[in-house]
């Protein structure tokens, strides 16, 4: 006795259930891709400061080429009182001759004001602070008269966009320094313990 021929119909059924078995298997496939490649294009994070969009534009190639997750921007540009401000902080925390070894002579002026308030009361009291901020005005005015050749005072710069990163934020510290060494369009790049505690990055303004 012969077996009967499968019916067209049975056929069919079986190569529709093999082409979805297959398209199922490929979906999994494509959404594990998909998945695994948005992780990859993921942009870094910058937190922190504010910065400008060029800055910022900058900072995330930077990391993007260092393969970094993202950065902590502590600082950015500064108006006068805001720089005084800080260097009035930084020398009540780290002391006056600390504070002297970070600047130049245009920043030595700003911190001499407190001087006599430093060795009186070991501290710059509140009534020096608008005296402070009243000499970077006149140190900021000299300092404008060097135009490019201008290395001080930065943060206050008006050719310059200047930033501070915490060195903390930073995970693989290496390829951060030789993705900033390497981009042209960061003029200057101070590593600690040059720049007190933080990676200084100067980046000329179009």
């Amino acid at each position: 006795m012969s077996t009967p021929a499968p019916s067209k119909r049975g056929a069919a059924t079986k190569r529709a259930l093999r082409v979805s078995a297959s398209f199922q298997r490929w979906s999994a496939a494509a959404v594990v891709l998909t998945s695994f490649g948005t992780a990859l294009a993921a942009e870094p994070v910058l937190s922190g400061k504010a910065v400008p969009d060029r800055v910022r534009a900058v900072l995330l190639d930077i990391l993007k080429q260092a393969e970094l997750d993202g950065a902590l921007v502590t600082s950015t540009t500064r108006t006068a009182a805001e720089q005084a401000k800080v260097m009035f902080d930084f020398i009540n925390r780290n002391g006056l001759e600390a504070a002297l070894e970070l600047y130049g002579p245009h920043g030595d002026a700003i911190i001499k004001v407190c001087g006599a308030s430093y060795k009186q009361h070991s501290k710059c009291t509140e009534p020096i602070l608008p005296k402070m901020v009243d000499e970077t005005r006149r140190q900021l005015e000299l300092l404008v008269q060097q135009g490019d050749r201008r290395t001080e005072l930065m943060h206050t710069s008006d050719t310059h966009f200047t930033i501070d990163i915490a060195p903390e934020s930073i995970s693989d510290p290496s390829a951060f320094e030789a993705a900033v060494a390497a981009d042209r369009r960061v003029s200057r790049f101070l590593k600690p313990p040059l720049d007190r505690n933080s990676y200084h990055l100067e980046i000329p303004r179009e």
